[in-house]
C-alpha cells in the first residue's frame, strides 16, 4: 500500500446531538470511524448487549430496534492509489425497489465516509438503513476484514477503536440511499464475526458529503425478511466395515436443510435439519451422516426445503445450496478371498487364507431326494429321482436315479379328455392321431400341442452363471451347462424341462423352461416318434379304466 497522506482537522462525530472526542482524519478505510450504535465486545470475545454496554460499541444487535447515528461526516478524500473503490461489476442495489442499479465510483479527492460496524459470529444476516436529507445522491459499497476479530484495537493514526484488518478487505455489496427502507444482508462467513466496513459518497462529487442517519438492527438473523445461510464447516470419513460413512457438520440460520446424494447406499441421518438464529433460539448447527460403499466417490448437494411450522421458511432458499464433494474411502475388509473356498467374501480386499474353509460341499439343489440344506457347495452327488426309461410316458431326462414303480404310466393314463374314464371319446382321439409321426404330427394342433409342449422356450435367452473359482462349474451332465472339469458347483447348474405345476410333464428339477409343458397326454406313448400299433394297444389296456375316487 502507497505512503498515506495525513490531513490535519477535526471532525466532529455526533450520536443523536451529543458530541464526541475530535479525531485526525486520513484517506481510506484507515481513517474509518466506529459506529457509536449497538453492543460492545467483552475482553473474551463475547458480547456484552446491555443497554448501558460500551464504551465502545458497534455491534448491531438483535431484534427491530434500531439504533441511529446521526449527521456523520466526511472521514478523508478518495484516493484510489490508497483504497480503490471497484464498481466496474458489482450488482449494486435499490432497497426501494430490490432492482440493480449502476453506481459510479467515487471521484479521487471527492470526500467520503468510512464506518465501521461488526455483526457478531452465528449471526447469518443483519440489516442497515443509510439515508441523507441534504440533497445528496448517496452511494455505498460494504466490505469486510479478512481478518476478523471479536474486539476492537485503537488505529495507531487517528486513535479510533477499529476491528478486524482495515488494510485487508473484500467486497461484499453495494447500493444507494435506502431513505424508510432497510437492506437486509448476508454475512460471508457464518461461524465468525464479521468486521464491516461502510464507504459513503456523493455521486454527483459536489465536494460534500453526510449521512443524516445511519442505523441498524435485526443483528442475529432475526429480520422480518427472513434470510437463510448454509455453510458446510466440518467434513469426516470414518471406514464402517465393507462402507465407509461421510460426516458433514453445516452451521447456518433460518431454515430447513437436507442432504442428499444419488450413489449414497442409505437415506441420510437425520433426513432434516432446522436451523434457528441467535435471537429466537433453535439449532446453529447439526451432523448430517451418509454411509457409501467402499471406494465410491461422494458427491453431497445441500439445499434449504420448504420447512414445517417449527422451522423458518426463508425467502432465499436459492441461496442456500451447496456442495460437498471428495475422493470415498477405500476400507480395508478382511477376510477369506479364495472363490473356491466355503466361505469366500467378495467384499474382502486383504486375505486372510486361514479363515478359509472347505468343509461345506453336499448336495445343495432341493429337488434331489438328498439335499443338504447346511451344504453351500455342491459336489455332485445329488439324487435326481425320475423315470429313466425312454419309452414310458413318465421319462424324465433329467433324472440320474430311478425309483421302484418310477416308469408306471401314471394316473390318468389314457384319458385324453381328463374327465376320470377312458372310454369311446379317447379312443377317438387315439384313431385321429393313429399313423401321425413327428414330423408335424398330421397337422393335428392338440396332438402338436400334446406331443410338442405349448409354452415358451427360454434356454436361448438364459445367461450362464459365472464363478470365480476356477474349479467352479456345473457337475451335473443332464444340464445346459454341464463342465466335466469342475470339482464343485456353487449352485450354477442350468437344468431344462417343464417348469409349469400345473402341466402333465411337469419336471421337479428343472429351472429353465424349455418349451415342453403339457397339458394333454401325448399319444406317442412310446416316444418313438409315430402313433402307431403299440400306441393303439396300450389304451385298449386301460379301456373302461376309471380314475375317480
Amino acid at each position: 500500500m502507497t505512503q498515506f497522506s495525513f490531513l490535519l482537522l477535526i471532525s466532529l462525530a455526533v450520536l443523536g446531538s451529543e458530541p464526541v472526542s475530535a479525531q485526525i482524519q486520513t484517506d481510506g478505510p484507515l481513517g474509518t470511524g466506529r459506529w457509536t450504535g449497538g453492543a460492545s465486545w467483552n475482553p473474551d470475545g463475547s458480547i456484552d448487549d446491555l443497554p448501558n454496554s460500551g464504551p465502545i460499541n458497534g455491534i448491531i444487535r438483535c431484534g427491530s430496534a434500531a439504533e441511529t447515528q446521526s449527521q456523520i461526516g466526511s472521514t478523508g478524500n478518495y484516493d484510489p492509489s490508497v483504497f480503490e473503490v471497484v464498481m466496474d461489476n458489482p450488482v449494486c442495489v435499490e432497497p426501494s425497489s430490490g432492482n440493480s442499479v449502476t453506481i459510479s465510483p467515487p471521484t479521487s479527492g471527492e470526500p467520503v465516509i468510512w464506518l465501521n460496524f461488526d455483526v457478531r459470529p452465528y449471526a447469518g444476516t443483519f440489516e442497515i438503513q443509510i439515508n441523507d436529507n441534504s440533497g445528496d445522491v448517496i452511494a455505498w459499497a460494504l466490505y469486510a476484514s479478512n481478518s476478523p476479530t471479536t474486539g476492537t484495537t485503537t488505529s495507531a493514526l487517528t486513535g479510533e477503536e477499529l476491528s478486524g484488518d482495515p488494510e485487508d478487505l473484500t467486497f461484499l455489496t453495494c447500493g444507494v440511499e435506502s431513505a424508510s427502507t432497510w437492506n437486509t444482508l448476508p454475512v460471508p462467513d457464518f461461524p465468525v464475526a464479521t468486521n464491516c466496513y461502510l464507504v459513503v459518497w456523493d455521486q454527483d462529487a459536489d465536494g460534500d458529503v453526510q449521512i443524516n442517519n445511519f442505523k441498524a438492527r435485526f443483528g442475529c438473523g432475526d429480520s422480518d425478511a427472513v434470510l437463510c445461510v448454509v455453510d458446510a464447516t466440518d467434513v469426516q470419513t470414518a471406514c464402517q466395515g465393507a462402507n465407509y460413512t461421510v460426516s458433514v457438520t453445516i452451521e447456518g440460520v433460518n431454515g430447513e436443510f437436507t442432504i442428499s446424494d444419488p450413489n449414497a447406499l442409505t437415506t441420510p441421518s437425520p433426513v432434516s435439519i432446522c436451523l434457528g438464529n441467535p435471537a429466537n433460539g433453535g439449532e446453529l448447527s447439526g451432523t448430517f451422516e451418509v454411509t457409501y460403499a467402499s471406494g465410491v466417490d461422494y458427491d453431497l448437494t445441500i439445499q434449504s426445503v420448504t420447512a414445517p411450522a417449527e422451522c423458518a421458511d426463508p425467502l432465499n432458499p436459492t441461496d442456500c445450496v451447496l456442495s460437498v464433494s471428495g475422493a470415498g474411502l477405500v476400507c480395508e475388509v478382511t477376510g477369506c478371498t479364495d472363490p473356491c473356498a466355503c466361505n469366500y467374501d467378495e467384499s474382502a480386499n486383504v486375505g486372510d487364507p486361514d479363515s478359509c474353509v472347505f468343509d461345506c460341499h453336499g448336495c445343495i439343489y432341493p429337488s434331489a431326494s438328498n439335499y443338504d440344506a447346511t451344504a453351500l457347495l455342491d459336489d455332485g452327488t445329488c439324487i435326481f429321482e425320475g423315470c429313466m426309461h425312454y419309452g414310458c410316458v413318465p421319462y424324465n431326462a433329467l433324472a440320474n436315479s430311478q425309483p421302484l414303480n418310477a416308469c408306471d404310466n401314471p394316473v390318468g393314463f389314457g384319458d385324453f379328455n381328463q374327465d376320470n374314464l377312458v372310454n369311446s371319446s379317447d379312443f377317438q382321439d387315439m384313431l385321429s392321431a393313429y399313423t401321425a409321426t413327428n414330423s408335424d404330427w398330421n397337422g393335428i394342433t392338440w396332438i402338436q400341442n400334446a406331443c410338442g409342449g405349448e409354452t415358451t422356450d427360454v434356454t436361448g435367452e438364459v445367461t450362464v452363471p459365472e464363478s470365480d473359482c476356477f474349479l467352479s462349474g456345473c457337475m451335473y451332465p443332464e444340464a445346459l451347462n454341464y463342465n466335466s472339469a469342475a470339482i464343485q458347483d456353487p449352485g450354477m447348474c442350468l437344468f431344462a424341462g417343464c417348469t409349469e405345476t400345473s402341466a402333465l410333464n411337469y419336471n421337479p428339477h428343472a429351472n429353465v423352461e424349455d418349451g415342453s409343458c403339457r397339458f394333454t397326454l401325448c399319444p406317442d406313448f412310446n416316444n418313438n416318434g409315430t402313433v402307431e400299433l403299440n400306441d393303439l394297444m396300450s389304451i385298449l389296456s386301460v379301456y373302461g379304466q376309471y380314475y375317480g375316487n
